[in-house]
């Protein structure tokens, strides 16, 4: 009997024991997880952004050649960079002084920008098509050619596209269609595949002006005698403190400096800062005696003065000083 009571009492512990471990080790509902409440921004890249270096080409104070302006740009990183690029574009040069001017309609807007294989598509409203120089001037037709290339250039640098397409949204459809080359004075030059209407192009560095090309319209125009022109490509001084004469007193020297007959440009070699640069030529002038002189191998020097390259006064000078006649 006594050894039955005590396997009772011996179960009625355990059944105790057991009751109190369990009730003492009551698992507790776990807190809500607080990372359901955070809202996650898809689009939280859309705010870092990039600074980028471009250049922006604009037109010189002839309106004859495209002249390039560094400029820094910001940019989201999700973002296309062409758009942000092409902005800054039409917002026009801040470089004061008239060494660059706008060719594009600052009213222009971005409709859209896409990309097929090698071709970057520009969509622009049509306000593209509403010059802001003068239409009626007697280099209308090249401003219009080089307001193309402003935005094909520039592009073409900034985004590794070899080719860029040119349309306008004429009915305010997001849709572009091409641009007639009649509303581009006609220019063969920007003839594409379908003949009549402006298709993609390439960049074209004939018409940016480097050091070579710098020298090129000076001689071009020594031929034909454009002493205003060349005027334009002079600098107004050098290291050597060498001014250049007021535009009368310039023509005037010029006029009685040997006529150039012909010409050919050679190397370009620019210094590592890039603010300066020796471009070497061969040329033949008629002296007043009516004798020919030939000079090979001349270097002629220049220099980036307000972001333009122009030719030294002196080196200008020393081209046409003190030729003479072989014996």
């Amino acid at each position: 009997m006594q050894s039955m009571i005590k396997k009772i009492t011996a179960l009625i512990l355990a059944a105790l024991f057991a009751a109190a471990f369990f009730g003492c080790s009551k698992t507790e509902t776990p807190a809500k997880n607080t990372f359901d409440d955070i809202e996650i921004n898809p689009g939280a890249d859309a705010a870092k952004t990039e600074s980028i270096t471009a250049t922006l080409y604009y037109a010189n104070s002839a309106g004859s050649l495209l002249v390039g302006e560094s400029r820094s740009i910001s940019a989201p990183v999700n973002d296309r960079v062409e758009v942000f690029i092409l902005e800054e574009l039409i917002k026009g040069p801040t470089v004061s002084g008239g060494n660059f001017n706008a060719l594009i309609n600052p009213n222009t807007r971005i409709v859209s920008i896409s990309d097929s294989g090698d071709v970057l598509t520009v969509v622009l409203s049509v306000a593209f098509l509403s010059w802001p120089f003068d239409t009626e001037a007697d280099n209308a037709s090249k401003q219009k050619k080089l307001a193309v290339y402003s935005i094909v250039n520039t592009l073409v640098e900034a985004s590794g596209y070899p080719r860029v397409q040119i349309l306008v949204d004429r009915d305010s459809s997001g849709a572009g269609q091409r641009i007639q080359l009649s509303e581009l004075g006609g220019s063969s030059e920007l003839i594409s595949g379908e003949a009549g209407v402006l298709g993609s192009l390439a960049r074209n560095g004939d018409i940016v002006l480097t050091p070579k090309n710098t020298l090129n319209e000076i001689m071009r125009s020594m031929t034909t005698k454009d002493f205003s022109a060349i005027y334009e490509y002079i600098a107004y001084g050098d290291s050597y403190g060498h001014k250049r004469p007021d535009e009368t007193a310039f023509s005037a020297s010029v006029q009685s400096a040997p006529t150039v007959e012909g010409y050919s440009i050679g190397d370009e070699i620019v210094s590592d800062d890039g603010q300066s640069a020796v471009v070497m030529m061969d040329y033949t002038v008629r002296l007043s005696e009516g004798e020919t002189v030939t000079r090979t191998g001349v270097p002629a020097a220049l220099l980036k003065e307000n972001g333009v390259w122009r030719q030294k006064y002196s080196a200008f000078e020393a081209l046409f000083e003190g030729v003479e006649a072989e014996n």
